[in-house]
């Protein structure tokens, strides 16, 4: 379908929603910078500063979902912004 699909799950494996969604299917997820879908081999999640609204790759890549993107957006930038972690 050239798209990335995300689930995220907790430690323990439950199923991770965000806010609002708690019934939210797979979601489309798209990338914070450029488009198009990320390769499989490079969806490697650096799981420390990922987090049920926002997917960080080790290779610098963020991935939001579609539904929420205009406010993940602003919030990755924020945390950008506080040096909690660098541009992709």
């Amino acid at each position: 379908m050239g798209v990335n699909r995300c689930r995220t799950y907790s430690a323990d494996g439950r199923r991770l929603y965000r806010f609002g969604l708690e019934n939210d299917d797979d979601d489309v997820f798209l990338r914070y910078e450029g488009s198009g879908p990320v390769l499989q081999n490079d969806l490697k999640i650096d799981a420390v500063h990922s987090s049920r609204d926002f997917i960080w790759l080790e290779n610098g890549v963020v991935l939001i979902p579609k539904n929420d993107f205009e406010h993940q957006k602003a919030f990755v930038e924020y945390l950008m912004q506080e040096g909690a972690k660098g541009p992709p």
